[in-house]
């Protein structure tokens, strides 16, 4: 008598069939509407899943965080590129104090986005970077220098998400070190 082999519901994945990204499969599970973007409802829903609860605040920054077109939602590269960094959760996670200093710069930022296009250009910068260091001297090639560092998308304008993107990448994550 041969033993008893259960034939097994899941089948061995072929060679030569792609295998979907972890990122990409948990970001189609909560794109409910199939918008290829993860609204903030979805976001929401998705993180609550995965056993983090996200005050509406820390929402907001998130989305803001995640959102580098800034429409608003999600779209998958941006989703791949959050979901395969090491510190993923940490990345949307705000201190009361961060709050309180990402709203003081995004008032500031708003102030120099003269034309109020939701980006400042480059002339708009210039004004901003010196006010952001009253105390400091800073010549005109320092500040072209950052905002080329800053101007990820290399469009010549910087959004607020880039700012803050560069704010975080400067300081750990943690912008209250600005101070």
């Amino acid at each position: 008598m041969t033993p008893y082999t259960p034939i097994s519901p899941i089948s061995p994945i072929s060679p030569t069939l792609p295998s979907i990204p972890m990122s990409e499969i948990i970001f189609n599970k909560y794109d409910l509407d199939h918008s290829r973007t993860i609204e903030v409802s979805e976001f929401k829903a998705m993180v609550y899943d995965l056993g983090y609860f996200l005050s509406d605040n820390e929402l907001k920054s998130a989305i803001e965080t995640l959102d580098r077109s800034g429409t608003g939602s999600i779209s998958l590269e941006d989703f791949k590129k959050w979901w395969n960094s090491k510190d993923r959760w940490s990345k949307i996670k705000v201190t009361e104090e961060n709050m309180k200093l990402l709203t003081e710069i995004s008032n500031l930022f708003q102030t120099f986005d003269t034309d109020k296009s939701g980006t400042i250009d480059k002339s708009e910068f210039m004004e901003f970077f010196k006010e952001l260091n009253k105390t400091t001297k800073i010549s005109k090639s320092k500040v072209k220098k950052v905002f080329a560092e800053i101007d990820t998308n290399g469009d010549g304008e910087l959004s607020f998400n880039e700012f803050v993107e560069y704010l975080g990448s400067q300081f750990d994550g943690d912008i209250s070190k600005i101070q």
